[in-house]
């Protein structure tokens, strides 16, 4: 349950430690004895899977809350003084946001599915009653409900609560057909209403009121009744200015009641002043805690007076999102027709072990999953079973198939090749996707140049524009002659603020690791970390699996849309990037696939807490507690890791650089910081805060430098005074950026798909500062930078090479020679190339003189894995640095090593000891006497716990980067 109680008291009464989702703040709950549900729940679940799975989830909680207090407790007076000015600065410009033109109703059917029941049997009236079994009931009446009896419950423990319970089993046909029955009545009061749910709808009825010249209450009733007399059932309603105030009015007066609130807003401000935060559609369980624990919120308007605490320590879209609630401002405008993305069925029953039982189930699946797809003229490739297994594990195995399908005999038939190979297995749910329809745009290909694995095998082009070497081990480098897969994957991340069920969210980190095993002379590609399905290429078809669901990437073009909890659907924290599902297109589990409609909020929270104890389940084999201790840390990661700096920073360390001119390191990082070191004397000299994540950094000269937010700023930092200034902005995110002394401008890249080149010797602001822009391809990723030459790596491997002396077209346009997703590009110091690196754990050496010779020396190679079992692991290559005497380079990648390459002669030269967590970043100093490493865990796992983020400053010694001649052999005599 939600309460905490003393230890004292939990020895006494151990259920009030048990903190289950199955609270009494459902209608109708309000008289129920809160202590006997939850010791009831608490016997009926002892022991039992669930019950693990619940004490899983506490301890992911009580984990969540200690790494916010710590946070909390380090934040500094100067610190709350600046985010004060941010958070009463937000408010205002929030607060101009306001609309008060519009009306908006939210419809709520009253307990839908058993108030159809008890319309077909009139018998059920007056009696508890639940829809469902005695695995998990879908909904309870209201007689039900004074029992303790609630939705998402499993049926078991509802009828201990109350033994009377008369189950009755779903039929979805009954209620689509009422529900159809009441969108033709809300179709009356508004054409293009919004139907989150069977039995919820979003209304605008600002133009009925004008056009009828009625009040608003009047329409909420004329509308209930007018549901009532056509269906015989009743619904509640609520009016607000905008839809998040509407729903929650619509809860207040439960069952056949209506709450109207003026739009007016002094009415606004003091409606939600004393609203408790639970009520606000996104504030799950863990996020109630949170704000609670940690910060004492308990009402919407003390997120106002704590909002300089939620800046500091939330990312800027969630904490917009608490400072909104604050202020009662919801979305108004009518949202933009979204394209369905997959279609889905699934249904839960009592745990069975019987394969042919199962089969009928997969079979009547396939029958409704068929239908649903006829009915909207949707054929799709993709087709995705999900299996819960008696122990709550989620496992999902999908297939892409040459053709489209929506018969129930191709879906059966594809469906169960699938529970085959996962038979015998113990299953309490079965379910069934499609998705990647005919006629979709597909986020895997972008380029219509980029070969699918078919097209590959078809031709047999293996694109093997690489030299071949006869030492193939991981030392040395190799031949880049496989298969060219057409996969190149995106992680969405929220760049505007928003609210749940209103929007879409578009921030990119693209974190990817990859499994890659021989398989009778064919490779098979596994990719996995921030994308929920492992994906096995071989022959013509493409097999997706995974025994969990760990997602929170996606694919390109997929819109991701958070609908329930914001601490478990997004990435809210910017403090330590913790993510583990969001809702796709506002219905869909991004990590299962399971369609819930955001009115059913309490059930996503149970939903979104499966995962989270799913995932820490996975983890909890492997992974192990930080240690607080630097001495400890030396030990477990050798001794040859460097001097780490003192105060680094809170969050993941996106980009480090050393000065031209001296040996002062800049470093920017996710906790919306910009921090200069000297890292020669280990003292931090200056800090900037930011208002957003900081995603690059770089140096002018000695006394100033430049940084790069996802606030789409462009800042001017002046060490010396502490000041900073705006040189100008994006449209979205700015991702990198680098100075270039040859030109004398600041070169600036974007996820809005422009490059920006800057004059910082002009005054402040964008028309003063702003030399051209110039539109690239697609979302900009990495940028470098040797004399006039610029080379630009976006997304969809795409290539540019300019001259800064003439901007209105790139010298060349290329396509990466890697398979996979771009992560960073470096240009040699000798200004003949460049190398790319990217997320399969490979570097890309190339030349921009286009003539055959030189093109001919071209060439990738492999890095950063190992073996294990059998299978090659493969880790993401974040970092690459050159060094600036000997033209040797680093790389870091996932893996937590850095290894030094000689580019000319193909081997590598040296491995440094192991680092604590993956390598974000590096830098050689001006003389190459030192190389600083940012040690910080960039997700490519998932949220998991993790040593605490680093920058470890080493001196480098010669025989590690200097070239080692060839050896030739003796002529014979």
């Amino acid at each position: 349950m939600e309460g905490r109680s003393n230890s004292s008291d939990d020895g006494v009464r151990p259920w009030h430690s048990y903190h289950t989702v199955y609270t009494t703040s459902k209608p109708g709950m309000e008289g129920v004895d809160k202590e006997k549900v939850q010791r009831i729940v608490y016997e009926m679940s002892k022991g039992s899977k669930y019950f693990q799975n619940e004490e899983r989830k506490e301890a992911f909680i009580t984990h969540k809350i200690h790494k916010f207090r710590t946070h909390y407790a380090k934040l500094t007076q100067p610190d709350l003084s600046h985010y004060r000015k941010v958070s009463d600065r937000r408010i205002l410009e929030l607060e101009a946001t306001r609309d008060l033109s519009r009306i908006w109703l939210h419809v709520d059917m009253d307990a839908f599915y058993a108030a159809v029941e008890t319309l077909s049997n009139p018998t059920l009236k007056g009696k508890p009653m639940a829809v469902g079994s005695m695995s998990m009931i879908c909904t309870a009446n209201y007689e039900a409900r004074k029992f303790g009896v609630r939705a998402a419950m499993p049926g078991f423990i509802a009828q201990r609560l109350c033994p009377e319970l008369i189950f009755v089993p779903t039929d979805f046909k009954k209620y689509t057909h009422c529900s159809d029955m009441t969108r033709k009545v809300f179709q009356r009061y508004d054409p293009n209403f919004m139907a989150s749910s069977l039995d919820e709808a979003y209304l605008d009825i600002t133009e009925v009121c004008k056009e009828r010249n009625i009040k608003s209450e009047e329409v909420a009733e004329e509308l209930r009744a007018s549901v009532y007399e056509e269906t015989g059932l009743t619904c509640s309603a609520g009016v607000a200015p905008n839809r998040l105030l509407a729903k929650v009015c619509s809860d207040i007066n439960k069952p056949n009641g209506q709450y109207v609130l003026p739009n007016d807003r002094i009415a606004v401000m003091t409606f939600t002043s004393s609203l408790p935060i639970r009520k606000i559609g996104g504030i799950g369980k863990v996020t109630e805690h949170i704000l609670k624990d940690v910060f004492g919120i308990n009402t919407c308007k003390q997120m106002l007076e704590k909002g300089s605490y939620l800046c500091a320590l939330f990312s800027q879209s969630t904490a917009d999102f608490f400072l909104a609630v604050g202020l009662g401002i919801g979305r108004t405008d009518s949202p933009q027709v979204r394209c369905r993305k997959s279609i889905s069925n699934e249904r839960t029953f009592s745990t069975t072990e019987d394969g042919a039982l199962l089969y009928k189930r997969l079979a009547e699946l396939a029958e409704m999953l068929s239908m649903d797809m006829q009915k909207e003229g949707l054929c799709g490739r993709t087709l995705t079973l999900k299996l819960k297994t008696a122990s709550f594990e989620v496992r999902t195995r999908a297939v892409t198939l040459q053709s489209y399908i929506s018969s129930s005999e191709d879906i059966l038939k594809h469906a169960s090749k699938l529970l085959k190979a996962e038979l015998p297995i113990s299953v309490r749910l079965i379910g069934l996707r499609v998705s990647q329809f005919n006629g979709e745009k597909s986020g895997a290909t972008l380029d219509p140049t980029q070969k699918t694995i078919t097209n590959f095998i078809n031709s047999g082009d293996t694109k093997g524009n690489y030299n071949s070497f006869a030492d193939v081990t991981d030392h040395d480098f190799i031949s880049d002659t496989e298969t060219d897969l057409s996969i190149d994957s995106r992680q969405k991340f929220q760049h505007d603020w928003t609210y749940p069920f209103d929007d879409n969210h578009s921030l990119d980190v693209d974190q990817r690791s990859c499994s890659v095993r021989k398989n009778d002379g064919e490779e098979e590609v596994q990719t996995f970390g921030k994308d929920a399905s492992i994906s096995y290429c071989s022959g013509g078809t493409e097999v997706l699996g995974s025994t969990f669901s760990s997602s929170s990437g996606q694919f390109e073009d997929i819109n991701v849309n958070d609908g329930s909890n914001l601490l478990e659907d997004e990435r809210l924290n910017s403090s330590f990037q913790e993510k583990t599902m969001l809702w796709l297109n506002d219905y869909k589990c991004s990590l299962c696939g399971i369609e819930m409609p955001p009115s059913f909020v309490e059930e996503r929270l149970e939903h979104s807490d499966y995962h989270l104890a799913e995932k820490l389940q996975k983890e909890e084999s492997r992974t192990h507690q930080r240690t607080s201790v630097l001495s400890q840390r030396m030990s477990s990661v050798g001794v040859g890791v460097g001097r780490e700096l003192s105060n680094p920073p809170l969050d993941g360390i996106s980009n480090l650089r050393f000065s031209n001119h001296s040996d002062l390191l800049l470093v920017s990082s996710w906790d919306k910081s910009v921090r200069l070191y000297d890292a020669t004397a280990n003292i931090l000299r200056s800090q900037f805060l930011h208002s957003g994540p900081v995603l690059d950094c770089c140096f002018h000269d000695d006394s100033s430098g430049f940084s790069a937010s996802s606030d789409n700023t462009v800042r001017r930092l002046v060490f010396s005074s502490n000041k900073e200034d705006i040189l100008g902005t994006h449209d979205a995110p700015v991702r990198c950026l680098d100075y270039s002394y040859a030109a004398g401008q600041l070169v600036t890249g974007s996820w809005d798909k422009t490059i920006k080149c800057w004059d910082p010797r002009g005054a402040s602001g964008q028309h003063h500062t702003l030399v051209g822009t110039y539109p690239q391809p697609e979302r900009v990723y990495s940028l470098s930078l040797v004399g006039h030459r610029l080379v630009v790596a976006t997304a969809g491997r795409h290539v540019n090479v300019y001259d800064l002396r003439n901007m209105s077209q790139p010298e060349q346009r290329r396509e990466s020679s890697l398979k996979y997703q771009t992560r960073c590009v470096r240009c040699y110091p000798n200004g003949t190339g460049y190398a790319l690196s990217s997320v399969e754990g490979r570097v890309a050496m190339e030349f921009f003189d286009l003539s055959e010779p030189s093109q001919a020396k071209k060439y990738a190679f492999k890095c950063h894995r190992k073996s294990e079992a059998g299978r090659d692991i493969v880790y993401p290559v974040n970092a690459m640095a050159f060094h600036p005497i000997y033209g040797t380079f680093a790389t870091g990648g996932c893996d937590g090593y850095v290894n030094v390459w000689d580019g000319s002669n193909k081997k590598r030269l040296y491995q440094y000891s192991k680092y604590p967590s993956s390598i974000a970043a590096l830098s050689f100093s001006r003389d190459g006497r030192l190389l600083a490493v940012a040690s910080s865990y960039t997700f490519e796992d998932g949220p998991k716990p993790h040593e605490q983020d680093a920058i470890y400053v080493r001196s480098v010694n010669e025989i590690e980067v200097k070239p080692k001649p060839k050896v030739y052999a003796n002529p014979p005599a």
